[in-house]
């Protein structure tokens, strides 16, 4: 016992005032993107950065400390791997040379936990509309924003930011925090909002520690194309109306029923190729349309949403939708 205590005060003083830069943020690290003269001991980096619980100087009791997180219990697995300045990996407690994993999971550096940069993920789906804008739901619970790998995840918060070209606002447009099952991003209609996220922890003081910004995610709005048909709910003849299907034909939902709650639709007649507005509907009951006995007429329509100028902002065209007059034979008698 004796033996490994002055052992360990050995590679203490080896790594006391040794010349170290810093290395990258992100939990896992290539090992060949690890700066030179750099430090790594179980999930732990150490290098000259400082902060309020660490000088820039390795100490026996964070040795210690670094060493719990070190996979495996046996006494090849405890090993202190160095990056020299000359870019050799080596082990610190025998200078011996040695072949490092291809990457390291790291939770800490310089003793501070450090969190994984989140992903947003493109499958972001609308779910109301309010006053010309489309709200996105955007979950924290892994389906938005996923891989935080830290030790305590029912601390971490994160915050949305808008990026225009190159430039993040970093005015968070929206924040979350662990536990909240959904966070709503805003965006009117007719235009594109590009937004990036970053995970934090609140240190000492209320200080936050962030992750790296997350990759850039699009949101453009865009009302679905509703079905025209004068067959859904009763309807029948020349009385059209727009519904959105459900999971098969037997399941419709109409417009004023939709979570995104459209302003109206418009109906055309389709002519020699181009179309004809022929009517036009806020509350969403049904158009009636005649027709000549034995007279066949094709229709389509567009629903629209109202932007913050009261201007309309349409989906595309439906479907053609065709009926004709029929001429009722008589009986004979």
């Amino acid at each position: 016992m004796k033996k490994g205590i002055k052992y360990l005060l050995l590679v203490s003083a080896f790594f006391l005032g040794i010349n170290i830069t810093h290395a990258d943020t992100e939990h896992s690290i290539l090992a060949t993107d690890v700066t030179r003269n750099t430090y790594i001991i179980g999930n732990h980096l150490f290098d000259r950065n400082t902060n309020d619980s660490y000088n820039g100087q390795l100490t026996t009791k964070l040795i210690m400390l670094a060493s719990k997180t070190i996979a495996g219990y046996g006494i090849d697995d405890m090993i202190i791997y160095y990056k020299n300045a000359r870019g050799v990996w080596i082990d610190g407690i025998t200078g011996n040379t040695i072949t490092p994993p291809q990457s390291f999971d790291i939770t800490y550096i310089d003793t501070k936990n450090t969190l994984a940069t989140p992903r947003l993920s493109s499958t972001a789906y609308q779910s109301c509309s309010n006053d010309g804008e489309i709200c996105y739901n955007l979950p924290t619970n892994g389906a938005f924003v996923y891989d935080f790998h830290i030790s305590n995840a029912n601390e971490y918060h994160w915050e949305l930011y808008e990026k225009n070209g190159n430039v993040i606002d970093t005015t968070p447009i929206k924040s979350a925090s662990q536990g909240d099952e959904v966070l709503m991003a805003d965006v009117e209609v007719g235009t594109t909002k590009t937004v990036v996220a970053r995970a934090y922890l609140v240190g000492e003081n209320g200080s936050k520690l962030y992750s790296d910004f997350s990759n850039a995610v699009t949101l453009e709005p865009e009302i679905p194309v509703p079905t025209l048909s004068s067959f859904k709910g009763g309807w029948g003849g020349g009385q059209l109306g727009v519904y959105y299907k459900g999971t098969n034909d037997d399941d419709y939902y109409p417009i004023e029923g939709w979570e995104s709650h459209v302003d109206g639709w418009e109906l055309y007649e389709v002519k020699n190729g181009t179309y004809e507005k022929v009517g036009e509907n806020t509350d969403f009951t049904t158009i009636s349309m005649g027709a000549a006995a034995g007279e066949t007429r094709t229709f389509v329509a567009k629903v629209y949403v109202l932007n913050k100028n009261n201007q309309k902002v349409y989906s595309g065209y439906t479907n053609e939708y065709s009926f004709t007059k029929d001429i009722p034979a008589p009986t004979l008698s």
